[in-house]
Formats: structure tokens, sequence, C-alpha cells
């Protein structure tokens, strides 16, 4: 991420995200990778653009939409991201996410240290 900013000399505010998770895939697993997820919120009006490096098709809706597409094998959604919607269909609002997200942010602190 940090490539593409400097190179197209961009910066973003990272002050508004909150963190959500981490997951780091087993030891036994062939493809190993260790990522963060974060909430954040999204203007109203705010325009997508899909980063087609990494992907090649974006679509939007709740977690619970989206479970349920995937249950159907409408779409694929890998685990880690899986395990993110499921646990975001948890909650009634966004704030409750919000909140939750606060609290594991303060006792996940030193992943950031």
């Amino acid at each position: 991420m940090t490539d593409i900013l400097v190179k197209e000399n961009l910066y973003y505010d990272a002050s508004d995200l909150s963190y959500f998770g981490r997951f780091i895939t087993p030891k036994a697993s062939p493809i190993r990778f260790d990522t963060q997820f974060f909430l954040c919120e999204y203007p109203q009006n705010q325009k997508i653009s899909l980063f087609k490096d990494e992907l090649t098709k974006g679509i939007w809706g709740t977690p619970q939409q989206l479970i349920k597409r995937h249950n159907k094998k409408e779409i694929k959604i890998v685990f880690p991201q899986y395990s993110n919607l499921k646990r975001l269909s948890e909650f009634r609002t966004i704030q409750e996410a919000f909140n939750c997200s606060k609290e594991v942010s303060t006792r996940n602190r030193a992943l950031f240290l």
C-alpha cells in the first residue's frame, strides 16, 4: 500500500480506522499470510474504484446478504473474510461493531508496537 501511495503522491488519514481483528494462516498452510482487518465510516456519496491488481470484481452487501450468497455458491469468500462477515452479522448496528472494535483495539494494542 505504501508503494502505491508514494508512486501516486497520495496519502491517507488512518486516524478513523478502528482495528477489528487479525488472521494468520496456520504454519501447515502452503500459502502463508498475516492480515489485519479494520472498520471505518464510509461517506454516503463516496465514489468507489476497484483496485484491479488484486481483484477482478467487487460487490456490496450486508454481511448477512454476502454470507447467504456464499452459502448458495453464488460468490466465493475466503475464510478470513467469511469469518469477519460472520462477526459483523452478529451486530444489530454499525455503532455496535465500532464499539466492539474499540474494545479489541484496547486489548490488542501490543500488535502495533
